[in-house]
C-alpha cells in the first residue's frame, strides 16, 4: 500500500508491538530514509526478559501453594495423631483441642469431642457394672461351694452315688463361675488403674510346688516338672499372680489335651531371668491366630472345644497383663496336631 508520504506499506495484519527505527541514507535528499520495523518480542533481551517473567511468576505461583498446602496440612497432621492415640482404656486424653483447629474442621472436631464424652460416660457405667457384679456374686458362689463341700464330706456314707456325682458337677460348675468372676474383676480393677500387683523379690521353687499341688489335685492328666533339678531361685514379680498365671496355663494345657495326656512344667534361668514353661501334647493352635490368643474375649479360630468345656476368651489375656504388670513376659510356640508351650519370663532378683 502507497501512503503520502512515499512509504509503501507491505503488511498492516499483525497486532504486536513493534520497534521503529529510521536512518538518513547517503546521496542527498533524493535518497531518502531506511526505516527499520520489527517486532519488539522477537529482540533477543526482550524475549529472555518474558521468559524471566514467566519464570518468576511460575516459581511464586508454586511456593505461594506450597506454603498453603503445608500450613493446612499442619493441623490435619497433628488431628490424625491425636486419633491415633484414642484407646477405649484410656478415653480421658482422647479430646481434640480446638484452639488451632482449621474453621472449617470445627464441627466435626466437636462432635466428635462429643461423641467421646458419651463413650467416656458409657464405659466408665459398664466397668462399674462388671466391678459390682464381679464382686458382689463371688460371696454366694463360696457360700454355695462351702455348703457342697459340707454335704459331700459329712453325708459321704449316705449319699448314693449319683447324688455324689450331681453334687460334685453342681461344685465345679460354681468353682468355674468362681474363676470367671476373678477374671472380670481383674480386668475392671486394671481398666479403672486399680489393679494391685507387686514386684517384689520371692523364692520360686516354693511357689511352683503349690501351683502343681493345686493342678494335680484337681486334674487328671499326669503333670511332670523339673523342680528337683533346681538351685535356688530368687525372682522379682507378685507370687501369688504368678500362681494364678501358671495355673490358668495348666488349665488350658488339660482343657485341648486328650485325657490322660501329659503336661510338662519345665524351669530354666540365665543371669538375668527365669523362664517358666507350660507345654501339652493337644490340639495346637494355628500359626495365624498366635497373634491374637492374648487378646480379650478371643479364642483361637479352628481350635475344638472339648464337650462338657466352656471358654470366655479371658485366661491368656489376664496372663499377659498380669505378666506385664509385674515387670514380666509371656510368649507361645504351637504346632497344630502336636501341642504348644508357653513361657513365662521374670527377671531374677538382683537385676536392677
Amino acid at each position: 500500500m502507497q501512503t503520502e508520504d512515499g512509504f509503501t506499506v507491505l503488511d498492516i495484519s499483525s497486532r504486536e508491538a513493534v520497534a521503529v527505527q529510521e536512518v538518513k541514507l547517503p546521496g542527498g535528499p533524493e535518497t531518502g530514509n531506511f526505516v527499520y520495523i520489527r517486532p519488539v518480542y522477537g529482540m533477543p533481551l526482550l524475549k529472555s526478559q518474558r521468559m524471566m517473567k514467566l519464570g518468576s511468576e511460575l516459581i511464586l505461583i508454586f511456593l505461594t501453594g506450597a506454603v498453603l498446602i503445608l500450613s493446612a496440612r499442619r493441623p490435619l497432621r497433628a488431628i490424625k495423631q491425636d486419633l491415633s492415640t484414642v484407646e477405649l482404656s484410656n478415653l480421658k486424653g482422647a479430646m481434640i483441642p480446638t484452639d488451632k483447629a482449621p474453621l472449617e474442621l470445627l464441627p466435626i472436631i466437636e462432635e466428635f469431642n462429643e461423641m467421646v464424652g458419651r463413650l467416656r460416660h458409657s464405659s466408665s457405667n459398664q466397668k462399674q457394672f462388671a466391678a459390682t457384679i464381679s464382686h458382689e456374686f463371688r460371696t454366694p458362689l463360696t457360700v454355695i461351694s462351702g455348703f457342697i463341700q459340707s454335704v459331700l464330706n459329712r453325708g459321704e456314707e449316705h449319699l448314693l452315688d449319683h447324688h455324689k456325682q450331681a453334687l460334685g458337677i453342681a461344685d465345679t460348675e460354681v468353682l468355674r463361675l468362681n474363676r470367671m468372676l476373678s477374671d472380670l474383676l481383674d480386668l475392671s480393677r486394671a481398666d479403672n488403674q486399680q489393679l494391685s500387683i507387686r514386684r517384689e523379690a520371692f523364692e520360686l521353687i516354693p511357689n511352683l510346688e503349690q501351683v502343681l499341688k493345686l493342678a494335680k489335685a484337681a486334674y487328671g492328666n499326669p503333670i511332670t516338672d523339673n523342680l528337683k533339678e533346681l538351685p535356688y531361685l530368687e525372682v522379682v514379680g507378685d507370687p501369688d499372680r504368678l500362681v494364678q498365671c501358671i495355673g490358668n496355663l495348666i488349665g488350658n494345657a488339660v482343657k485341648y489335651s486328650e485325657k490322660g495326656s501329659p503336661i510338662d512344667l519345665h524351669v530354666s534361668s540365665d543371669d538375668s531371668k527365669v523362664t517358666v514353661c507350660v507345654s501339652d501334647h493337644g490340639q495346637g493352635i494355628p500359626a495365624d491366630q498366635l497373634d491374637t490368643i492374648f487378646e480379650r474375649f478371643t479364642r483361637a479360630e479352628g481350635v475344638v472345644l472339648p464337650k462338657g468345656e466352656s471358654s470366655t476368651g479371658l485366661g491368656l489375656s489376664i496372663v499377659k497383663m498380669l505378666m506385664e504388670a509385674m515387670g514380666g513376659t509371656v510368649s507361645v510356640r504351637s504346632t497344630v496336631d502336636e501341642g504348644s508351650l508357653f513361657s513365662l519370663q521374670l527377671p531374677l532378683s538382683d537385676q536392677p
